[in-house]
């Protein structure tokens, strides 16, 4: 199948002032994550997004993290606390997350190295994996069914769905609702 081209994406880090894009990933496979601190289910996949950015390192892959719509100093404490070691940066305006068509926390897109999609998934990740898993699986496995892709008007994909569904969990449906996390 035909894969379509990631959204455009610049974001500055977490921690640091110069803008990076995801453009600036190119030629790398891309494991991007959208996590918010408050959201349960994000923290749960964090070691497992750990690990995966530990293997994939070293085989031109990468891990980025994007947080959004939170407060950096608890953002920061929540990589400080994981010993996150993969890119974060920062959406305080949720203007990335609405142009991958996130609707809840946590989402996880894989980009290939000419920067299409090649999966995606609603809900955590960890469900999807023991701690031995690859990510090679799990892309297998949330591989993106074109035929229900919505288009925007730039032409980048707003919904993503596939053949395994994760349950909703309270943060993705309090993010999905309007209503703010307890």
């Amino acid at each position: 199948g035909r894969r379509v081209p990631a959204p455009a994406l610049t974001l500055v880090p977490l921690v640091g002032k110069a803008p990076i894009s995801l453009s600036d990933y190119r030629g790398k496979v891309v494991v991007l994550n959208f996590w918010a601190s408050w959201c349960v289910p994000c923290r749960d996949e964090s070691p497992l997004l750990q690990r995966w950015h530990e293997r994939i390192r070293s085989e031109g892959g990468t891990v980025v993290g994007v947080n959004v719509l939170d407060v950096r100093s608890d953002a920061r404490a929540f990589v400080d606390e994981y010993g996150l070691t993969y890119p974060m940066l920062r959406d305080g305006s949720s203007e990335s997350s609405d142009a991958f068509g996130v609707v809840g926390y946590p989402e996880t897109f894989v980009i290939d190295r000419r920067g299409r999609i090649a999966a995606a998934t609603r809900g955590p990740v960890a469900l999807l994996s023991t701690a031995g898993a690859s990510i090679v699986t799990w892309a297998s496995i949330a591989s993106v069914d074109r035929s229900v892709l919505a288009s925007t008007r730039s032409g980048a994909p707003r919904r993503f769905v596939h053949a395994w569904r994760p349950q909703w969990h309270e943060c993705a449906t309090s993010a999905a609702s309007g209503r703010s996390p307890a």
